[in-house]
């Protein structure tokens, strides 16, 4: 049996993008250039429910929840910052009008999306692509160097892990088991796994 201690992410863990974290941005950011072009926000809620009704057939999206929003966006927050771009991130809201602690405490969001109204994004939507494309490449080969366990394995794992972690963790993660079990079984760390379910920091 293999004993976990609390939850701790360091920063190589913190900037893993899984496969599922890297489609959905792919599912967003077109949006979020849209509300860009429209000079407005958009909730959480409201990101969430356009990217659903444009792509109907996507069960990724369909099953996806605000808790989990945060670490998608993170993937256009780690590009923006990577390429020099405005930080289109903060155009995405909670129910109070405000971006996340982690933006809000860094930068002053009503002034970064004053930039990002006046950005030409089409410019910069191959640069995305491209970016995308190139995490995904990563993930593969770092998915060929991982070591493999079965299921059996990866549910005492996910068990273990939950059980140590449960006051960090997000309710919703129980609506991932398949996809947590199927991670861990790839080989990815427990902390890389989980790390999307994170608590939002209060």
């Amino acid at each position: 049996m293999t004993n976990f201690s609390p939850l701790s992410v360091d920063s190589s863990e913190q900037n893993f993008h899984t496969d599922l974290s890297l489609h959905l941005a792919s599912l967003f950011y077109p949006i979020l250039i849209e509300t860009a072009k429209n000079k407005t926000v958009l909730t959480y809620k409201e990101l969430i429910e356009l990217a659903k009704q444009r792509h109907p057939n996507d069960t990724d999206i369909q099953k996806m929840i605000p808790v989990r929003t945060g670490r998608v966006l993170g993937v256009i927050f780690d590009f923006a910052e990577q390429a020099k771009l405005p930080r289109i991130s903060t155009l995405i809201v909670g129910r109070k009008g405000e971006c996340g602690e982690g933006i809000k405490n860094k930068f002053d969001c009503e002034q970064e999306r004053q930039i990002c109204y006046a950005f030409n994004w089409e410019a910069k939507l191959p640069e995305f692509w491209d970016h995308i494309h190139k995490a995904k490449a990563a993930n593969a080969i770092r998915l060929q160097k991982t070591i493999k366990i079965s299921k059996v394995k990866a549910s005492e794992i996910m068990w273990e892990f939950y059980t140590a972690n449960r006051s960090n963790l997000s309710p919703e993660v129980r609506n991932f088991r398949d996809h947590i079990i199927e991670q861990l079984c790839a080989g990815f760390a427990p902390a890389e796994v989980y790390g999307p379910y994170l608590k939002k920091s209060a």
